[in-house]
């Protein structure tokens, strides 16, 4: 069951890429029937396309949808900031069953610093 599901996904990534291979074997396969069926070009002789504006049809479409699909896919960009500078959180608001005041409060700056002399190597 799992290397049925490992070949599946296998396959699917390979399978997603493959489109333009794909057109590529469908016509080198189907030449002779583009050419006399699709071909823009059947009823001039000295054209001499035998099917190849058909081909080249196939691979811009794959082109755009490719390039549609790349700009549906672009994700909004985040930008983080984190900032090195002193952080104070307060928070304060009233209970509203027995109207006192309830805080919360988170001073970073109050602890010392890694530079402090406490932060240090002990002596042997």
């Amino acid at each position: 069951m799992r290397q049925t599901i490992i070949y599946l996904f296998l396959s699917l990534v390979l399978m997603q890429n493959s489109s333009r291979l794909g057109v590529l074997i469908w016509f080198d396969v189907n030449q002779s029937a583009i050419a006399q069926t699709r071909c823009e070009n059947r009823f001039q002789p000295k054209a001499r396309c035998n099917g190849h504006c058909v081909l080249a049809k196939r691979l811009k479409a794959i082109d755009q949808r490719e390039k549609q699909s790349a700009q549906q896919a672009q994700l909004p960009e985040i930008q983080w900031f984190i900032s090195a500078f002193q952080l104070v959180y307060t928070f304060n608001t009233t209970d509203n069953l027995s109207n006192t005041k309830v805080g919360m409060s988170a001073d970073y700056a109050r602890y010392p610093a890694p530079e402090h002399p406490i932060y240090h190597p002990p002596n042997c």
